[in-house]
């Protein structure tokens, strides 16, 4: 009867370890996908800025007021930016995938989806980044067995600005 019991109390203390370490993947994906949107946003704009200042050298490089080594160095910039950009989206789509993982909705389907997104863009909005689920916020928040949801619940990064996308 003891061992019954002890047995019992050790699969319920597995059940609640894997369910917290389940939260814990959730929670850490969705803040990484956030942080992955706002370095978006930031590698957008220094490429946008390297570019520019790529212009700048071949125009002073036309006129001689700057050398071929301007214009390289000025290109390696750039290119450094663009590389930065897709290690973020990359970041980014493996931060989704966690997600789903650790929610166990990651299947084949998921990426087939991913796989026709690539080399596109990809919607990041906040309703893409974090759908409303009652369900879902339900169980994250209170549990396995909890039925209800509540907007203060819901991750502050829900009322996100951005869409890095432009999606």
């Amino acid at each position: 009867m003891k061992q019954a019991q002890y047995s019992f109390v050790s699969a319920s203390e597995s059940l609640e370890s894997a369910h917290r370490s389940a939260v814990q993947t959730v929670r850490s994906s969705f803040n990484n996908v956030n942080a992955s949107i706002s370095s978006i946003n930031a590698y957008k704009q220094a490429v946008v800025s390297a570019q520019s200042s790529l212009d700048a050298s071949e125009a002073g490089y036309q006129v001689g007021t700057r050398t071929i080594v301007d214009v390289l160095d000025a290109t390696t910039v750039l290119y450094n930016a663009k590389q930065q950009l897709s290690d973020a989206r990359y970041s980014y789509l493996i931060n989704q995938l966690n997600i789903s993982y650790a929610l166990g909705t990651l299947n084949e389907q998921s990426l087939q989806k991913l796989n026709s997104q690539l080399g596109k863009e990809i919607p990041t909005s906040p309703e893409t980044v974090a759908p409303e689920n009652a369900q879902q916020t339900a169980r994250v928040d209170s549990g396995p067995a909890a039925t209800g949801s509540s907007e203060a619940a819901r991750p502050a990064a829900r009322h996100s600005s951005g869409n890095p996308f432009g999606n």
